[in-house]
């Protein structure tokens, strides 16, 4: 069984150039623009979605959020980002405090405890994003967003020569072995 893998090739809508974006096995149909310029496909000859679908693995699905304390004031909030995550995203001291400043203005948030891994945020009630109404999810929501925006968000991609390459190719469509993909591939836990 084959698969194909819709790669970015071009910088737009939370991605980067590389970024695998969908798989899917063969048989399959993409959209009209899921293609050349803006999108290459690499046709992965002997292995199916399934087998490689942890390349679309995304960073920003690594947070947890715990309610540490309520009451009629608000909330006392921790938000843990994983270790591994701050090492080899590129997630440094300018971008942490970045989303701090966002979170404390956003929210009217005061941070309690603010490191690394972690930060402990206290949240008045009622729950707004600059001034208008929402829920905890919502606020989950938008910390995600904001922080996919300051960071890579996925751990795997191709380099700008492989994806340039596909571009040359009738169709944007390359065709590899599994083994071919595993040497071509790169990873931000390598870099």
């Amino acid at each position: 069984m084959a698969c194909e893998v819709l790669i970015a090739a071009e910088d737009k809508n939370h991605s980067l150039k590389g970024y695998p974006k969908n798989v899917k096995d063969v048989p399959c149909v993409w959209g009209k623009k899921e293609g050349p310029p803006g999108y290459v496909i690499l046709r992965i000859t002997d292995a199916t979605a399934a087998q490689v679908e942890h390349y679309l693995k995304q960073w920003h699905k690594q947070f947890t959020y715990e309610i540490l304390a309520e009451n009629k004031q608000g909330y006392r909030i921790k938000v843990t980002v994983d270790p591994a995550l701050v090492s080899a995203s590129g997630l440094n001291k300018e971008i942490r405090a970045d989303l701090k400043n966002y979170i404390v203005e956003s929210y009217g948030a005061q941070v309690h405890r603010y490191d690394l891994y972690e930060a402990v945020i206290d949240i008045p009630k009622p729950l707004t994003i600059n001034g208008d109404p929402t829920t905890l999810q919502g606020l989950r929501d938008d910390v995600h967003d904001k922080f996919s925006e300051m960071v890579d968000s996925r751990f795997y991609y191709f380099s700008e020569s492989d994806v340039d390459y596909a571009l040359s190719q009738p169709g944007g469509i390359v065709e590899r072995t599994k083994a071919q993909v595993v040497a071509m591939i790169n990873s931000k836990l390598d870099d």
